[in-house]
C-alpha cells in the first residue's frame, strides 16, 4: 500500500528514518558491495556459478543485478525524500534536524553510489512521477558534495563519542569521512588532505591492532559508519557468495579471489593475508576463499586506514608518512621512495591491498585513469560505467538524455 506522505507527521519520522537506513543496507542487493572488485578482477567466478557478467565487464542492460541496484538506491532516495518533506512540515527542534542531518547524509552516499556506478544519473531532490533526464556526474557530485559539507558544518550530527562509540549512526565524523572521499574522486586533493588528517589526529578513531577483528566485530577503532547488517531488518549474506556449502557457514562459493590477488598477498608478514584470502580444504575439493565476509557481519562504509591512504595519496610524496605508517601496521617494513610516479603506484597498490573486496578498486582505475592499463576485459574500451537498465529506459526513454 503506498502511503500517504500528507498523513505523515512528527510521530512517524524516527521510523522513516529507521526505513531510509534499512533501505540503503538491503535494497541495493549484494552484489553492489564488492562490484567494483568484480569489475576490477580482483574477484572471479568460479565453476560453481558459471561466468558473471560484471566479473567479465560484459554486461547487458537486461541484467537482473543490475536493475536491482539501480532501483535499490532510488528507493533509499524516495524514503529519504519523503523523510525530508515531512520534516518540512514540523518544528525545528534539535531531534528534527539532527534527523534531517542523517537522512541527507544518506541521501548523499546513495547518490555518490549512484554517480560511481552509472556516470550521470536523475538528481531527485523531491519525489516525483514525472519522466526525468540524467544530471551529468560532475553536477551530481557538487549536490553531494553540498549535502556532505552541510553534514559537516551545520552542528545538527552528533559526534562519534557522543554516540557512545556506535557506528550505526550517522556522525559528524562519517560525513567528514565521506567529503574527504568525494574529494579526492572531484581531485581537491587539499580539501581531501585536510578532512581525512583531522579525523587521524583527532584520536577517535585509531589503526587496528588486530586487522581480523575490523571484520569479525560490530565494535573495533577502526568503523567510522558501517550499516548494522541485523538479519531482524533482513540483512544481507554477502558471506553466501564466498564461502563453501562445506563451510560452518554455508555458502554457495559463486566468487572467489582471482590468481592475481593471490599473488598481491605473497608477503607472510602481511598482516592482512589471512583475513583477505584464505584456503579451505574439504572431502568436495580444495577452495580459494575472499575471507573478510563471515556471517552477517556489520556492512562497512568507511573505516580510518581509509583515510591514511587519502591523505597519502592527497599529499603526494609529503604524504609517504601516512602511508608507512599504515604499512608498518599491517606487518609491512616501511618504504623509502623519492620518485612521484613510484610513489603513486605504491598507494594505489596498497590501496587495493588494505580496501580489497570492500567495493573500491575498479572505481580507483577509473578516477586515476588506469582501467586499460590494469584490467584485461577493458582492453580497447571505454564504456566504464553501467549501462542503464532497460525497463528503466523502456519507460522513461528521456533517461537517455542529459539535462
Amino acid at each position: 500500500m503506498a502511503i500517504d506522505p500528507e498523513t505523515l507527521g512528527q510521530n512517524e519520522v524516527q521510523q522513516l528514518l529507521t526505513g531510509t537506513y534499512q533501505s540503503l543496507q538491503n535494497d541495493p542487493g549484494r552484489d553492489t558491495w564488492v562490484l567494483f572488485d568484480m569489475r576490477g578482477e580482483n574477484l572471479i567466478h568460479t565453476y560453481l556459478s558459471g561466468p558473471n557478467d560484471f566479473v567479465n565487464n560484459n554486461i547487458p542492460s537486461t541484467n537482473g543485478v543490475l536493475l536491482t541496484m539501480w532501483r535499490g538506491y532510488y528507493r533509499v532516495i524516495n524514503r529519504a525524500n519523503l523523510t525530508l518533506n515531512t520534516l518540512s512540515k514540523l518544528k525545528k527542534t534539535e531531534s528534527n534536524l539532527n534527523i534531517e542531518a542523517q537522512t541527507r547524509f544518506l541521501r548523499a552516499y546513495a547518490y555518490y553510489c549512484l554517480a560511481t556506478r552509472w556516470d550521470g544519473v536523475p538528481l531527485l531532490k523531491e519525489n516525483t512521477l514525472d519522466r526525468v533526464k540524467r544530471d551529468r556526474q560532475s553536477v551530481v557530485f557538487q549536490f553531494v558534495k553540498e549535502e556532505l559539507e552541510y553534514c559537516v558544518n551545520s552542528g545538527n550530527l552528533n559526534s562519534f563519542q557522543t554516540l557512545s562509540g556506535t557506528p550505526f549512526f550517522v556522525s559528524k565524523e562519517a560525513a567528514m569521512a565521506l567529503l574527504a572521499r568525494l574529494s579526492l574522486t572531484m581531485e581537491d586533493m587539499t580539501t581531501a588532505g585536510n578532512l581525512a588528517e583531522a579525523l587521524i589526529n583527532s584520536e577517535v578513531f585509531t589503526l587496528s591492532d588486530n586487522f581480523d577483528n575490523i571484520f569479525t566485530s560490530s565494535t573495533n577503532s577502526e568503523i567510522i559508519f558501517s550499516l548494522r547488517n541485523s538479519t531482524s531488518e533482513g540483512a544481507v549474506n554477502l558471506f553466501a557468495l564466498f564461502t563453501t556449502y562445506d563451510s560452518p557457514i554455508r555458502g554457495s562459493w559463486f566468487l572467489c579471489p582471482s590468481p592475481e590477488s593471490e599473488q598481491m598477498f605473497d608477503n607472510d608478514n602481511d598482516l592482512r593475508k589471512a583475513t583477505s584470502i584464505t584456503y579451505l580444504a574439504s572431502s568436495s575439493g580444495d577452495y580459494v576463499i575472499m575471507n573478510k565476509f563471515r556471517d552477517y557481519a556489520p556492512l562497512i562504509v568507511a573505516r580510518i586506514a581509509e583515510m591514511y591512504l587519502i591523505s597519502a595519496e592527497a599529499q603526494g610524496l609529503n604524504g609517504i608518512n601516512r602511508l608507512n605508517e599504515l604499512r608498518v601496521k599491517r606487518g609491512l617494513e616501511p618504504l623509502q621512495i623519492s620518485s612521484i610516479d613510484v610513489y603513486e603506484q605504491a598507494v594505489a597498490l596498497e590501496r587495493r591491498k588494505e580496501l580489497y573486496s570492500e567495493g573500491f578498486y575498479f572505481f580507483d582505475l577509473v578516477r586515476t585513469g588506469k582501467v586499460q592499463e590494469k584490467i584485461n576485459s577493458m582492453s580497447g574500451r571505454t564504456d566504464y560505467y553501467l549501462p542503464l537498465p532497460a525497463s528503466e529506459v523502456t519507460y522513461n526513454s528521456d533517461l537517455l538524455e542529459y539535462n
